[in-house]
């Protein structure tokens, strides 16, 4: 494996990639463009805090898994680049229907439902499927809770957390779209329902994402 210090100067590099290119074709930089606060964080998160370990003398900067997690954040944002200036993006997005403009109401609430009942179905099969604990026992053992998300329960919660925070953000934006109101209640209960499987399940982390979407939506 590469040397940390080098990898975080390349990752270091590769954040600065979306400001690069726009200098290079001449295009404002528009701070509110997705692909600025989403870097940010990842800076964040991979660059200052393993520089903050370092210049700590973490004992975790001296493991196996602390070099191959600032390897796999690089590669991870490489394939963010790629998926989000790829063209083939812009080409899905516009043979999509616009939510705003010819989303029904009964079509949005059909898949909101259904977004919803698989989340909770992914919860429930992590629960009592691959842990066997129990939803008592994932409410009242938070640390253990952790331990089992971070040993066999990451792409469940994931997924489980992808799904139901989906149902809110569509709930979101058919809220601000022209002339559609969602009741401030029913936004709530989706939104505390995401909140309560991240916390529940030792996936703090993936509450930053439910508030940062909505900023950027509206």
């Amino acid at each position: 494996m590469m040397d940390n210090n080098f990898l975080l100067l390349i990752l270091s590099f590769a954040c600065l990639t979306p400001i690069f290119r726009a200098i290079l074709i001449r295009k404002s930089i528009d701070v509110f463009e997705p692909v600025y606060p989403f870097v940010g964080f990842y800076f964040l998160l991979f660059v200052a805090k393993p520089i903050f370990l370092i210049s700590t003398s973490h004992p975790f900067i001296e493991t196996n898994a602390f070099s191959l997690a600032i390897f796999y954040a690089l590669i991870g944002l490489v394939m963010f680049y790629i998926g989000y200036y790829a063209k083939i993006g812009t080409l899905m997005s516009s043979r999509m229907p616009s939510l705003g403009t010819n989303w029904s109401r009964f079509r949005l609430i059909l898949t909101v439902i259904i977004l919803s009942a698989m989340s909770i179905g992914l919860m429930l099969f992590f629960m009592y499927v691959v842990t066997g604990r129990g939803i008592l026992f994932h409410f009242t053992h938070s640390l253990q809770v952790a331990h089992e998300y971070l040993k066999m329960g990451g792409f469940w919660v994931a997924g489980a957390v992808g799904l139901s925070s989906t149902a809110f953000f569509l709930l979101y934006a058919y809220s601000i779209s022209a002339k559609r109101k969602v009741r401030t209640i029913v936004l709530s209960i989706f939104f505390l329902m995401a909140i309560g499987i991240t916390l529940f399940q030792g996936a703090r982390a993936l509450i930053i994402v439910l508030l940062v979407v909505p900023i950027i939506l509206r």
